[in-house]
Parts: C-alpha cells; structure tokens; sequence
C-alpha cells in the first residue's frame, strides 16, 4: 500500500515539474496537482500511523495474553497440589473414623464390664475381704480399672476431634478446588477473547504488508528491535554472572522444547535475509525449559518476536527464546537447567504457533543445531 502511494507520489512530483515548464495557463492545474501531492503524503502518513497503533495493539494483546496463560499454568499446578492434598486428607480421615470406631467399642466393652459387676457386688468383695493387703489390692484393681476407662474416654475425645479438623480441612481443599475451576474457566474465557482479538490484529498487520519491500522493511524493523532487546540483556548480563557454560556441551544439550524445526539457522528469507537461530514448531502452551542453569537478564515484548526471554549463562553464552504465549520467569531469575520458563504460542503477530530459539556467544549468533540434539 504504502508502496504504491510512493510511487504516486513521485510520479505527480514529476508532474508539478512538468506542468512549472508551461507558464500562467497552467497554474489552475499545478495547483491541482500539488494538492493531491498533499493528500497522497497524508495517506501515507496515515497509513504509518495505523501499522503503529496495531503494532502497539498486539503488544497489549500478547502482554495480556502471557498474563492469562500463566496465572492459568499458576491454576493448574495449584489444583494438582489441591487434589493431592485432597486424597491424602480423605485417607487420614478414613483411618480416623476407624480409630475412632475402635476406641468407640473397647469402650462400650469396658462400660458393659463395669455394668454387669455392679455396685452390690463390689459391696460385697469390700465386706468380704479378710485383710488390710486385700483391700488394698482391691482399691488399686478398681482405681487401675477406672483409669483405664478414662484413657479410653480422653483417647475417644481426642480422635473425634482430629475427625473434625481433618473433616475441615478436606472440606476447605474443596472449596479451594472449586474456586480454582471457577477461575480457570473465567481466565480461559478471557484467553479465548484475547486470541480472537489478536487473531483480527494480525490479519489487519498482514494486509497492510505485502509488497516485498514491505515485508523487508518489517525484517529489517524486527531485528533492530531485537538487537535492541539484546543489547539491554547485555547491559543487564554485565551485573550478573551465568550459571552454567555452553562450552564444550556441543551436541549435549536438550532441545528446549519438542517438535519440529522449520526454519534453520543461516536459511535465507526475504530480500537476503537470513534467520539467526530456529523456529521449532510445538503445541500452543507447551512448556519451554532452559537449555542450560543461567540468570533471566530479559524478559519482555519485542517486536516481531512477541515475549521474549533471554537467559545468561557463564563464558558469554546467553540463549534466547521468542514467540512465547507466556513467560513463567522474570528478569534476575536464577533458572536451571531443564526448568520450564515459558509457554510456547505465536506471540509476536505470528500465524502458528511454535518458539523461536537464538543461541549468542559473545553478541554474535551461532547454530543451535550444534549446541542441541
């Protein structure tokens, strides 16, 4: 579009020259001209303006979009830990009531016990006895005998109570259950919203661009924008020291996430240029884990490559993960290796979904392919 505008532009220029060669008898018709000059400037004004707006529309999209998913990954690890704590609960009561049933009847027994004896015939073994020794004896059998009976009672009592707070406790673990599904259902509606949103963004971007040299002037923007994100995670890169080294780990590192590789280190794109590091295609929300243990220097949107994460590692290695649907880390993170840091999605004004990777050594892009297997 805008393209075409420039070349319009230019040709009425060239017109105004044309026409300035005639003299007066023109003038009605420079004038003409010139104002449409005007206007085709305006429009391609306007046109700039309007690929901004949508520009700075997506970002808010995939920024709300990488909060929703990852307060929903939140959610979900807080329902596993729920329902763990749920089952584990539902056993310690089940062995409660048990315990509780047991004492209930080592009582009962002992209550029947003491019934059938009765007062009368404890009268009697009293006026009976024929010594101080046998009294003494009898007085510590029924006194042993009731202290039995109280252990019995105070251990009831206090099962019954351990009954009830464990019963409160499930109970909470499922109330909390039941928020949590309530959220997450309210949180994916939003998601689903916002999806929709970006879809329509993405579809107005793409349109605007589709001339060659407009898709190369969007290459060139998006990997200035980048450069420009990794020169901030240099700076913060100076005031940290990584984890772990990339060196000498050739061919032994993980893939940080599984599925297919499309685009390859070195490939060539539009207009000459050529990819820095790949396109790994995976399932939308599919966890990314740090190819090695490092610090998070960057964690932010990026044009072109949506919410980006760069981690740091030791000996000037740092690795790069874009397009992601959420990022589960923040910058000064220590992160391990294998420990997930982000979600994969299309962040970034991307059609499918999938992670870009970047392995750097010293500023400057190297094959990740030689790093992972």
């Amino acid at each position: 579009m805008i393209k075409r505008l420039v070349a319009l532009l230019v040709m009425m220029a060239a017109l105004v020259a044309a026409f300035s060669c005639f003299g007066a008898d023109t003038e009605n018709k420079l004038k003409a001209v010139e104002k449409e000059i005007a206007k085709t400037r305006q429009a391609i004004e306007a046109q700039k303006a309007k690929r901004s707006t949508l520009r700075q529309t997506l970002k808010g999209i995939d920024t709300q979009i990488g909060k929703l998913s990852a307060r929903l990954n939140q959610i979900d690890q807080q329902q596993a830990e729920q329902t763990q704590k749920r089952q584990q609960l539902q056993l310690q009561l089940d062995d409660l009531k048990k315990q509780s049933q047991q004492q209930q009847a080592l009582l009962v027994k002992q209550l029947r016990a003491a019934y059938a004896m009765g007062q009368d015939d404890y009268l009697k073994m009293m006026l009976n006895l024929q010594s101080l020794s046998d009294l003494e004896r009898m007085m510590a059998y029924y006194q042993k005998f009731n202290g039995v009976r109280m252990d019995a009672l105070n251990a009831l009592k206090t099962t019954r109570a351990k009954v009830e707070a464990t019963q409160a406790d499930l109970d909470q673990a499922i109330a909390k259950l039941n928020a949590l599904e309530q959220e997450a259902k309210s949180q994916q509606a939003s998601l689903n919203q916002q999806k929709s949103q970006r879809q329509s963004t993405i579809n107005k971007l793409s349109s605007d661009i589709q001339s060659q040299s407009g898709q190369l002037a969007q290459m060139v923007a998006d990997r200035k924008a980048l450069n420009d994100a990794i020169a901030e995670a240099e700076r913060k890169a100076r005031q940290s020291k990584g984890k772990q080294t990339l060196k000498g780990q050739q061919g032994r590192l993980a893939w940080p996430v599984k599925g297919k590789v499309e685009r390859l280190f070195g490939e060539k794109r539009a207009a000459g240029v050529e990819w820095r590091g790949d396109i790994i295609r995976a399932s939308e929300g599919a966890k990314v884990e740090a190819v090695a243990g490092g610090v998070v220097v960057y964690a932010n949107w990026v044009r072109g490559y949506g919410l980006l994460m760069v981690i740091q590692h030791a000996d000037g290695y740092m690795s790069l993960y874009g397009q992601n649907q959420a990022l589960l880390k923040k910058v000064g993170d220590d992160v391990k290796q294998g420990e997930s840091i982000a979600l994969v999605g299309r962040s970034g004004g991307q059609q499918e979904p999938g992670l870009y990777f970047e392995i750097r050594h010293q500023g400057k892009a190297v094959n990740p392919a030689k790093w992972c297997r």
